[in-house]
């Protein structure tokens, strides 16, 4: 009877790891998929595997810089959303051979600042090119 208690309790603990965990990835996986949305390859994810090959042939770069190019996307894109003073989902991130362009509204001087601050932090990124712009009031 000892040892089922100790499982219970043993299992209880990994699932609120595991738990955790899952956020974590479900989280970036998000993030990853709107990183491939940004670069123009959110089409691929809902439409078919004949429109990838498509996509690769046309796109100057190459497949690894393409991957390259979403991977930044996605880091840029996930650190916004983990900074509390930054409003990320009103900030489009687009990276073209490690270039990054940040597009949409911020609040003040600051959080445009700290977007380009946050960008500039991510590995690979090689320039920003910061198109955001501070709201009317």
């Amino acid at each position: 009877m000892g040892n089922y208690f100790y499982f219970k309790n043993k299992i209880g603990k990994n699932q609120g790891i595991f738990s955790q965990n899952l956020k974590k990835l479900g989280l970036f996986l998000a993030v990853l998929g709107l990183g491939f949305n940004l670069v123009g390859c959110g089409w691929v994810l809902v439409g078919g595997g004949a429109a990838v090959g498509y996509k690769a042939a046309t796109d100057p770069r190459s497949i690894g810089t393409q991957i390259d190019d979403a991977k930044i996307t996605s880091q840029v894109k996930l650190k916004l959303i983990e900074d509390k003073d930054i409003k990320a989902l009103s900030i489009d991130v687009d990276t073209v051979n490690g270039v990054v362009t940040l597009t949409g509204i911020v609040e003040n001087e600051y959080q445009k600042a700290k977007a380009v601050e946050i960008a500039k932090s991510v590995p690979g990124v090689k320039a920003i090119i910061n198109n955001l712009q501070i709201k009317r009031k």
